[in-house]
């Protein structure tokens, strides 16, 4: 479990133009106040489900796959918005494997307790607690 089990998130946010989604989460239990930073790097495409300001956005964790496994969970998403570009232009799945491989990118999964959920292809995460790197992912 990683240091963002049962964090609320408060707010997140796309920086397209520097490839970046940032999101900000608070942990607090009895005497315990964890304010969290979650920066995920050179970010290719992003997916979110369950958006809402009107209940708590709680994360259970965030989970860390291969490319194939994108591949393969999201084969009829990809399928589906090829067309458009996402989650880049490509001919045929080879080259989508190549590019995300040459790109370094990972498949991050956002689990969630309650409300907010989805998945992120980006190369790296970072996790900040109260200012300080605590991991890395």
């Amino acid at each position: 479990m990683s240091f963002v089990h049962d964090n609320e998130i408060k707010s997140y946010s796309v920086d397209l133009e520097n490839k970046q989604i940032i999101f900000i989460t608070k942990y607090e239990n009895k005497n315990i106040v964890e304010n969290t930073k979650i920066i995920f790097e050179n970010v290719t495409a992003s997916e979110f489900k369950n958006v809402g300001s009107d209940y708590q956005n709680i994360i259970f964790d965030i989970k860390v796959y291969d490319i194939y496994e994108f591949l393969n969970d999201c084969s009829d998403l990809i399928k589906e918005r090829k067309n458009w570009g996402w989650p880049l232009y490509y001919k045929d799945e080879s080259e989508l494997k190549k590019a995300l491989e040459d790109k370094k990118q990972k498949y991050y999964y956002l689990d969630d307790v309650v409300g907010m959920f989805g998945f992120i292809l980006a190369s790296k995460c970072t996790i900040e607690v109260n200012g300080d790197i605590k991991e890395e992912l």
